[in-house]
């Protein structure tokens, strides 16, 4: 554990952290496949909570909200994505408190309509079938992505 190692990772560490925002568990994987001492790693990563660089709370809020705008999906896929980016299932949950029953049934109902217009000239009940499968592949609870079929036909 010399200073010049200590230094590397730190410097590797903001670099990752310039590029996109991570997790701490994710910065964490990085800097073990780079190499580094764990005890290294884990004193950094403690040093960059502390000094907001690296906060997972912030990253969880920012990835549902970005989500939720640009490439919409259920609760469900969204505490599914976060928990695979290592987010804390606590952490996980107060970021998706926000979203009501009823964004989660207008954001399936927006989806629904898109998709049966893009899917054309197929019969009713394929047309049905494939955006109930989307719907639920995206992580819309089944009722949700129901009454957004029932909505469109």
């Amino acid at each position: 554990m010399s200073p010049e190692e200590t230094r590397a990772a730190l410097d590797y560490a903001l670099k990752l952290l310039a590029i996109r925002k991570r997790t701490s568990r994710q910065l964490e994987l990085r800097l073990i496949e780079k190499g580094f001492d764990e005890e290294i790693i884990s004193r950094l990563i403690r040093n960059l909570e502390e000094r907001k660089l690296l906060d997972d709370a912030d990253f969880a809020k920012s990835f549902v909200q970005e989500k939720r705008n640009l490439r919409p999906m259920g609760k469900r896929r969204l505490e599914y994505e976060l928990k695979t980016k290592g987010i804390p299932k606590p952490v996980a949950e107060s970021a998706l408190s926000d979203i009501s029953e009823e964004a989660e049934r207008a954001a399936a109902g927006d989806l629904a309509a898109a998709r049966a217009a893009a899917l054309g000239n197929l019969t009713r009940e394929k047309k049905r079938k494939k955006i109930y499968d989307y719907l639920v592949r995206r992580g819309f609870t089944f009722d949700s992505a129901r009454e957004a079929i029932e909505r469109i036909q």
